[in-house]
Order: C-alpha cells, then structure tokens, then sequence
C-alpha cells in the first residue's frame, strides 16, 4: 500500500467547521468515527449498531432503526438527529444513502454537507446514467441491462439499484420478482479491487489500492462484504488505469471528498470497472490508519478545493499491509456480559445484543509483511475471537 504522508495545502477556510464538530450518519458509523477523532474531532454518531466502542469515539451516538431492506427507517433517522445535542454541525456520510438521496437531503437541511450532494449520489447511482457514462468514455465494464435478460438467466446476476456491501446481489435465476429498482449485469470473474481516492470536483489524488473478497456465509448473501486488504502500489498498469477512470468520472459528476473506485481485474490483466461508491467507505479502516495525515481531515478539506497533491499519484511505499473482515454469526445467540474484546477489534456489540446466523458481529484487523500474511492474521484472529465468543454467549432466547 501506498498513500501520501505529504500534508495538505492550508484549507480554504473550513477549520470553523470543524470548532462545531461533525454530525456522522452511516449504516455503521464506527470508521468515520474513529478517522474524526484520530484527527481530533469530537463527533455526534447516527447508525444502527450503536456499538460499545462508539462511546469512546463519540460525545453522544444513537441507534437508528432499520427497515424491511436493513437501510435506515427514515423516520427514525431524522427523529435520532433531532434529539442529538449536535446543533448545526457539518454532517458527514457514509453507506446507507446511495439509494435515497432525498432522505441524504432532508438530513443535511440547515448543515454544510461534508461530501457528495444528493443529486450527485442519484446521478451515479442511476444504472442507466453511469454505464452510458463509462460507454462515452470507452471504458470496459461488465455487460449491462436495465430489463431481465431474454434468453438464459445463467450467467447473469441482478443488483439493486444504490445497494452497498453486496448483500442484496443475487444470481438472476434465484430471484423472486424484484420489489425494488434492480439492474442485471453479467458476471465475470477475476479479482475484486478498489482505489480509494480524494476528489474536488474536477481533479483526484489517488491514496491507494485495496483487493476485497465476499464471505458467501449463507447461501442467499453469495456477494456479501467479508475481507479487504491493502495492495502494493507495484502494479502500475492497474494504478494508473484506475486513477485515469477515476479522474474522467470525477469530471463528470463532480465527485468530491472520499470516494472508491471497485472494479474487477480478470485472468487476462483487464480491468472492467464495477461502481462509484460516491462517499467514504471500509477502506477508510485500512488506509487511516498508515497514513502520515488525516484522510478525515483531507475528506472535509477537499470539499473546499483542496487536495495533498495537484493529481499526482503518491509514490511513498509503506511496507506494511492492513487487512479488516467481518466476523460474522454462525449460529443464534445474545451476547453475554463482560465479554473482553481484542484490541484489534472494532464495532463491538454491546451485552444482551441478539443475533441470527449470518448477521454481522463485528471488525477484525490485522497487520502484516505482505497482504497474504495479513489475511492469515485475519483468519487466526477470527477462529480465536469465535472461541472466546463461545465462552460468553448469554442465554438464547
């Protein structure tokens, strides 16, 4: 992995921003929370875990509830920011939106909007607005269609429109009839990547590479999240490739601050890019971290045209790999109480919480020489943490 430890040039005037503090709404907020206060901000937190670590990082955080779909109960969402004592603070968003931008909007009324506007998300959202995009550009992508597919469903996979964390994606021919916006797309294999990159606008600074992989734990989530882990910048092809489609559709959409980049690199060494998630994401977890300045702080700064270099590519390499997965429930229980959590841990559930096979327990981290080594960390961290789960699962109920 390489990222810039190059500082930024002095803002536009947004420190009085930052005096107030930031509203972070996000389906899980934990990462956004962690870059604020490492860079030392004191942050008002909105998700729907409300986890026990969030204590540590936020003046006041609240659980929103969930919907049908597991985004944000809307209702919920502006009733929670209402009764947090935030005032106006600038507000800061992560996953949970790329499908309702309106509900980004009524949010942000009467705050300064530290990211992407509503209309961006809606535009680079749109299925049919984005792949006619990177068709004008002449960028490769998997084939695309907004209707089902007319001859054989194998092959072929259907997506909602403005998910995020593959959890929603399935193979065509085992869907029900869809009962929100989808779009079908050929699937293709190859390896999952992701460039992590600053936007303001019109121009990017590429802050580094990461591979990502699903965790197929049940059947009905194949494409679910599972791992990431940081690349070495050496592939200069991928990098560059990556960073010049992301600088076209910065242009055109206008992204600014944290946004990733995913796409999938095949057998051959091509690359067919996959989405914009127009907003900080999981990565922001392994890159924060190695860097020599705050990648919250270059987030909110970027807004005001200011990037750590005028669209050059960082160069330092930094010889230490960062891997993060989710541990995720292999059978029913609540948790018990006084449950001694690692500290290479994050997003820790709080005693009494209950959990069905396949929800999402918590973060592991882990470091090591190469990426491979950081994902065997990763998978020896897991089977440990499993086992001192085991010992204090509570009661089943």
């Amino acid at each position: 992995m390489s990222i810039s430890r190059k500082p930024p040039k002095k803002p536009v005037n947004w420190s009085g921003l930052a005096d107030h503090g930031f509203l972070i709404a996000a389906l899980s907020g934990r990462g956004l929370a962690a870059a604020a206060a490492r860079a030392g901000h004191g942050v008002c937190v909105l998700d729907l875990f409300n986890d026990s670590d969030l204590a540590a990082l936020a003046r006041e955080s609240a659980p929103v509830e969930a919907d049908a779909g597991g985004g944000f109960e809307g209702n919920s969402l502006l009733g929670e920011a209402r009764k947090l004592k935030c005032g106006e603070a600038p507000l800061v968003f992560g996953a949970g939106f790329e499908d309702r931008p309106e509900l980004l909007r009524r949010l942000a009324e009467g705050r300064t909007l530290c990211g992407n506007s509503p209309q961006t998300l809606a535009r680079i959202k749109d299925p049919g607005d984005f792949f006619a995009v990177l068709d004008g550009l002449g960028i490769s992508h998997p084939q695309t269609s907004l209707i089902p597919p007319e001859n054989s469903l194998e092959g072929w996979l259907v997506k909602p429109v403005g998910g995020s964390g593959g959890r929603h994606i399935r193979e065509v021919w085992e869907m029900d009839p869809p009962t929100k916006s989808v779009y079908y797309q050929r699937e293709l294999a190859g390896r999952a990547v992701s460039l992590l990159f600053l936007g303001d606008g019109k121009r990017i600074c590429a802050l580094g590479l990461s591979e990502q992989f699903p965790a197929p734990f049940l059947p009905e989530h194949p494409f679910r999240f599972g791992f990431a882990v940081t690349l070495p910048d050496g592939d200069a092809a991928l990098m560059t490739g990556l960073t010049r489609t992301a600088t076209a559709l910065t242009e055109i959409y206008g992204l600014v601050g944290l946004n990733s980049l995913d796409a999938l690199m095949d057998e051959a060494g091509e690359v067919h890019v996959l989405e914009v998630n127009p907003r900080p994401g999981a990565t922001l977890d392994l890159f924060d971290p190695l860097a020599g300045t705050s990648l919250f702080d270059l987030h909110v700064a970027a807004m005001a045209g200011n990037l750590p270099h005028d669209s050059e590519i960082p160069c330092e390499q930094v010889d230490v790999f960062r891997a993060c997965g989710i541990l995720y429930a292999d059978t029913s229980f609540h948790m018990g109480e006084g449950m001694k959590w690692p500290v290479w841990s994050a997003d820790r559930p709080r005693g009494g919480a209950a959990f069905a096979i396949g929800d999402p327990i918590c973060t592991i981290f882990a470091e090591g020489s190469t990426p491979a080594q950081a994902m065997e960390f990763i998978a020896e961290r897991a089977g440990a943490l499993r086992n001192d789960l085991a010992r204090c699962k509570g009661a089943d109920h």
